[in-house]
């Protein structure tokens, strides 16, 4: 039978927040951004049983909520994508191994999905493949798929033709499973 029980959280709290976005790392858990009240957070803090809550680092992607975060093929990196800024919806995409580091750095330009929120992203151990689903961008569905992996970057693999002319790939037939 699974219970739930509050654990102390120490001395640091990161307080009540939502649109968050929180993934197991190492022997605990990372927590980045959202909201608290009306602000949009830039925070990153990380969980342990041994320590609680401790805010990790402040530098990083800029604030934001309704992101994604999720495991890659390394076990100790997690990608962080797009969210609701200050500016409006966001296409940045970051690598966290215990600091925070752009996927594509200022002044080059990558191939990225286009700026959403509300968007889920998970690993696909099988294939070894992250993958980005959905959101919206502007308040405007997004009905499209997208992969991602150190080795060969994002690709698009399906979405439908109203929402990029400019692309010849499949509707996609939403599901998951792994």
């Amino acid at each position: 039978e699974l219970t739930w029980h509050k654990e102390q959280t120490g001395q640091a709290d990161p307080g009540a927040r939502r649109l968050h976005a929180s993934r197991a790392w190492k022997d605990g858990v990372l927590m980045f951004g959202g909201v608290q009240g009306a602000q949009l957070l830039a925070d990153t803090w990380q969980w342990t049983k041994r320590q609680g809550w401790s805010l990790t680092v402040t530098d990083g992607p800029t604030a934001r909520a309704a992101h994604a975060l999720t495991t890659t093929v390394d076990p100790g990196t997690l990608l962080l994508f797009g969210g609701t800024t200050a500016e409006g919806d966001a296409q940045d995409a970051w690598l966290w191994t215990g600091s925070w580091r752009a996927l594509c750095e200022p002044g080059t330009t990558c191939k990225t999905p286009p700026a959403r929120s509300g968007h889920a992203m998970v690993f696909d151990a099988e294939r070894k493949r992250v993958v980005l689903v959905g959101g919206a961008s502007s308040g405007v569905a997004l009905e499209d798929t997208w992969e991602w992996s150190l080795e060969t970057g994002w690709n698009k693999r399906c979405g439908t033709p109203q929402a990029d002319a400019a692309e010849s790939r499949p509707p996609c037939g939403f599901g998951a499973r792994f």
